[in-house]
């Protein structure tokens, strides 16, 4: 089946034509037919595994995203941390220092002007409920060098101040003693 062409030169027939014709022919062109689905299923292939590697890029974009995201919300919630840390440290101090005058114990002057700095309630709350003691102990202070630099520093580097915080060890008479004496 050759055509000829306006020069004169034979030509084959187009591939298309041959699939036309093989479609009618089933044993000549057979071969082509199996060239040509093997040939179409490794384009299939490929473009299923171009597909598949695009979406594993994808997943993995993703999960870097989702990684560098944690970090960042690790490293604020570490920085937070820190900071409830010092503030919670500082309240735990504050409570010790209040225990000890509300039990009627002698308190370093230091220790009740931090309270009074960082919690003037408590302090006040402190100094209300203090109970008499007739063997008060002698505490030692509860801060720790960073938290005398750190008042210090505040004072404006004055060391050599002198506080004049009353000293805890005196009773002091409640409401409910002095109602007692004057009914008595």
């Amino acid at each position: 089946m050759m055509t000829e062409s306006i020069t004169g030169v034979s030509r084959t027939p187009s591939f298309r034509s041959a699939l036309k014709v093989g479609g009618e022919r089933s044993g000549e062109n057979s071969g082509i037919d199996a060239n040509q689905q093997s040939f179409l299923e490794a384009q299939r292939k490929a473009a299923e595994d171009f597909k598949r590697k695009q979406d594993e890029q994808q997943k993995q974009r993703e999960k870097q995203q989702g990684l560098d995201m944690l970090g960042k919300q690790l490293e604020a919630s570490k920085k937070e941390a820190d900071a409830m840390g010092d503030e919670f440290e500082t309240f735990s101090k504050c409570m010790k220092i209040a225990s000890r005058i509300a039990k009627g114990d002698i308190v370093p002057p230091k220790d009740i002007k931090y309270l009074m700095e960082h919690e003037p309630d408590l302090y006040k709350q402190a100094i209300l409920l203090r109970v008499p003691n007739d063997k008060p102990k002698k505490h030692k202070s509860v801060l720790d060098d960073e938290d005398e630099k750190s008042e210090s520093a505040q004072n404006g580097g004055e060391a050599g101040e002198s506080t004049e915080v009353a000293e805890t060890a005196e009773p002091v008479e409640t409401v409910d003693e002095a109602e007692g004496e004057s009914a008595g």
